[in-house]
């Protein structure tokens, strides 16, 4: 092929002027223009092989991609494959192992291992793209080898005169450089093109997400982190629950506890009631002794399709002994709680928390209404439910007391019973028709209705301190003396003189005169005293005993009597 040398204008074979600019067209030899010809045909045949080489790999590398892609949209679509295309081994290993929950707490960040995960896939890319470069290489050098020999050759078959020509060989040189500066831009251009490209094939998930679990299945947790990490910051990791696992056992292997449990709360994030991230959870703070977030987590999940894996701190509810209604005495309440847990309880109606009090033993429950609430806590400071008993107590008086006998006049010996006194209660009285209190006398036991005209009155209160409505007796008891007045003062000398009180004059030991006078006729601790005051004549004149002597008039038996504002009392047999 032959062109103007001014405007390179196409030329036939043997033409002498341009038909484009009119400059006529120098003589050439016949030799020159096939030697241009070919090496033109050789350089272009160079460009031809370097351009499909180029091409080949580029398609290459692009059906590798798309491979990639398709892999990567099946496992997106798959709803059991949530680690991608590469780990669906792996997927289908660790979804049967997280099946059969561990809620050992020994080691509380610690999950099965996914070691089985799948990467071929990757090391095949990887393969492609070596061999793929190899050959183009390869190619690229035997063409360029097979260009320059046929150049050699025929420059060897060129005639010596032609070689040393000036103008032909400047020109050949020209094309062959300008021929040469296009292959490489060429190549580097197709060079450019591919490393973009695999840049492309890299920043995506599927790349940072296998690469990441290649790593682990290598053991190489920490290596696995950072594309773990930048696999999560792609929208196709959203609901991926066995990647933040993969993850999750990076940061425990590489003992990043923080990084771990955080990595826990992102998978319940995405799967809520997730039982192993759940028991991972508790089991941790459990051995950590964290028990506020214990707390909080049971909490949570107590009364949620995750009961299961927080089933094992329930505390259940403590048991009340009595139940709530209404009463009309003092009630004792116990409360009692399985496995010893400590209760809490209030009794006024408030909500019980740990700083409530804690309960040691019965409970008394008094008059007025009462509302007892108590919770169980176990050791981990985890609460049962809140146990709630409302009580009515309204005090009874107590019912009025018996008396027998009767009111009424009697002339024989009476005893008086006094009954219907309230279990743990007491009765008390008075002779003298005056109204009893708790300070008036006790009654102890039956005691002999008094001689003369008396009006009783008792009493009674129970262990509240509840009085009953008085009740009155009027007693009317007449007796026939046995002992009479005069027998009586007979009875007390003989006594007198043989307890050598006086002598058969009655006079004292001092010789002093000694008389004895009637005080009255007496009701004492049951018994009809004749009463007579003792009288000594002195020279400072008549002194009067400071206690006096009696004589039953029934059984004639001598007392010392002595009297203390009003009462009198029988000290002892004299005679």
């Amino acid at each position: 092929m032959i062109r103007c040398e001014n405007c390179g204008h196409k030329l036939n074979a043997g033409q002498k002027v341009c038909d484009v600019c009119g400059r006529p067209v120098p003589a050439r030899n016949t030799e020159d223009a096939e030697l241009e010809e070919q090496l033109a045909k050789s350089i272009a045949q160079i460009v031809e092989n370097e351009t499909s080489d180029a091409q080949v790999y580029l398609k290459e590398i692009q059906g590798t991609l798309d491979k990639s892609d398709s892999s990567r949209k099946q496992a997106e679509t798959g709803k059991r494959d949530v680690l991608g295309v590469s780990q669906r081994s792996v997927a289908s290993q660790a979804g049967s192992a997280r099946k059969n929950i561990d809620y050992s707490s020994e080691q509380p960040l610690r999950r099965q291992s996914t070691q089985t995960r799948n990467s071929a896939q990757m090391r095949n890319s990887a393969q492609t793209r070596q061999n793929t470069a190899s050959n183009q290489n390869t190619r690229t050098r035997q063409n360029t080898a097979s260009d320059n020999r046929r150049y050699s050759e025929e420059q060897e078959r060129m005639p010596a005169k032609k070689k040393n020509k000036k103008n032909n060989g400047g020109k050949i040189a020209v094309i062959v450089i300008s021929v040469i500066v296009a292959v490489v831009a060429i190549v580097a251009l197709a060079f450019f093109t591919i490393n973009m490209v695999l840049k492309k094939a890299q920043n995506n998930f599927a790349y940072y997400n296998n690469t990441g679990i290649e790593y682990v299945q290598n053991g190489k947790y920490a290596e696995a982190v950072p594309y773990l990490e930048k696999a999560l910051t792609f929208s196709e990791s959203d609901g991926k629950v066995n990647l933040r696992f993969s993850l999750y056992d990076c940061y425990v292997a590489t003992d990043n506890t923080e990084k771990a449990v955080s990595m826990l709360y992102n998978i319940l994030g995405v799967d809520e009631y997730n039982l192993e991230a759940i028991v991972y959870l508790e089991n941790y703070y459990e051995n950590a002794g964290v028990t506020d977030a214990l707390v909080e987590l049971y909490n949570k999940y107590k009364d949620t399709a995750a009961a299961a894996a927080v089933q094992k701190y329930y505390v259940e509810a403590p048991k009340i002994s009595l139940e709530g209604g209404k009463y009309t005495s003092t009630l004792d309440i116990q409360i009692t709680s399985d496995y010893d847990f400590d209760i809490y309880y209030t009794t006024d109606g408030s909500e019980p928390t740990t700083g409530s009090t804690l309960y040691t033993g019965s409970i008394e429950i008094g008059d007025g209404n009462t509302t007892l609430k108590c919770i169980a806590v176990n050791g981990y400071n985890i609460v049962s439910e809140v146990v709630t008993a409302e009580y009515e107590v309204e005090y009874k008086q107590p019912d009025e007391p018996t008396i027998s006998p009767r009111s009424g006049s009697y002339e024989t010996e009476q005893l008086i019973v006094i009954g219907n006194i309230p279990a743990g209660g007491k009765a008390y009285y008075t002779l003298d028709n005056t109204t009893p209190t708790d300070k008036s006398t006790e009654y102890k036991g039956p005691f002999d209705m008094p001689v003369g005209n008396n009006v009783l009155s008792v009493v009674t209160y129970d262990k509240k301190g509840l009085k009953s409505q008085v009740v009155k007796r009027n007693y009317v008891l007449t007796l026939t003396d046995k002992v009479s007045q005069e027998r009586a003062l007979e009875i007390l000398w003989q006594a007198m003189e043989y307890k050598n009180m006086v002598d058969s004059q009655h006079r004292s030991s001092d010789g002093e005169p000694v008389s004895l006078v009637l005080d009255e006729k007496k009701t004492i601790d049951g018994h009809s005293i004749w009463v007579f005051n003792i009288i000594v004549s002195t020279e400072q004149g008549d002194m009067k005993a400071n206690y006096q002597m009696g004589v039953d008039s029934n059984d004639s038996y001598v007392y010392t009597v002595y009297e203390n504002n009003g009462v009198y009392t029988l000290d002892e047999v004299v005679y």
